[in-house]
């Protein structure tokens, strides 16, 4: 293997473990399962390749769209993007660039994102919310998934469109964290840690989790959780308590808007017609428009 995608590879596994991540566990597993198969030569692959990767556009009408796809991460290497990844960074330059477009009345990020990284998530949101009322639309399009730091994301929009098939939710954070010392018992090898500090060596994956370990992850995650939940609070003019009792749940269709999470029941074609006209109202929350 490469020496820089070897690289690349270790970079991405430590972004994974042992911190915060917004997205579904699920996800989350087949994420590093691939990763620890790349190691050992396998192939990544994804359902977004280099060629079919969505890029930002603007339709006919004054509506530009920005495709919010696949695992979402602070910053993306070329190798992140044929992953399927996309990042903070790139969202916030589109956003910004859209924004700053006197042509457009109405900005669209669709997603279809099971969520991702922490790092780079709240300076997004924030800054979508500060946009609101600033003279267009911010419109969150489910399609079909906006989980995790994908609903922050959508959250943080003026209004919330999904067809009854698309679902929102998982609120929630999650960290992990791996112990190899077995693995590497077995392969004859042993690794030994020369360090200062006390909990400088708690994380290592060397050796099994320490309580001391395991109780800074669990402060991490609980302080993480605290700024999702104030985050989609805020944007959707919802109770914190409210938030907190979705307990990470996922939502399809007509249940997401009868817990609050989602705005109105449409498709895409609705959501195109819609745009067409500057002025054509487009339902927010209270029964109002945006």
């Amino acid at each position: 293997m490469e020496a820089h995608l070897m690289a690349s590879i270790v970079n991405l596994l430590s972004r994974a473990y042992n911190t915060p991540l917004y997205i579904t566990p699920d996800k989350l597993d087949v994420i590093l399962g691939v990763l620890e198969r790349k190691l050992d030569g396998g192939a990544i692959k994804s359902k977004y390749s280099v060629a079919e990767k969505p890029t930002m556009r603007q339709t006919p009408g004054c509506m530009a769209v920005i495709d919010v796809f696949g695992t979402l991460v602070h910053r993306a290497s070329g190798m992140d993007a044929m992953s399927g990844m996309t990042s903070y960074e790139s969202l916030t330059h589109q956003f910004d660039e859209y924004m700053q477009n006197d042509g457009i009345a109405s900005i669209v990020f669709r997603l279809d994102t099971p969520g991702g990284e922490g790092a780079g998530l709240f300076e997004l949101t924030k800054r979508i919310r500060a946009a609101r009322g600033q003279g267009k639309r911010i419109i969150a399009y489910v399609d079909e998934a906006a989980f995790s730091a994908g609903y922050a994301i959508a959250s943080a929009c003026d209004t919330i469109v999904m067809p009854e098939t698309a679902a929102v939710g998982s609120i929630g954070v999650i960290a992990k964290h791996v112990d190899r010392s077995k693995m590497e018992e077995k392969l004859g090898v042993k690794v030994t840690a020369i360090y200062a500090g006390a909990h400088k060596n708690d994380l290592s994956p060397h050796e099994p989790l320490t309580d001391a370990g395991a109780a800074i992850l669990q402060e991490m995650v609980d302080r993480g959780y605290e700024t999702f939940c104030q985050s989609v609070a805020d944007g959707r003019e919802m109770n914190v308590a409210d938030v907190k009792a979705t307990e990470a749940g996922i939502y399809w269709g007509a249940n997401a808007v009868k817990v609050g999470l989602a705005d109105e029941i449409q498709n895409w074609d609705w959501l195109m017609v819609a745009g067409l006209e500057i002025n054509s109202p487009v339902k927010g929350r209270k029964g109002g428009t945006v």
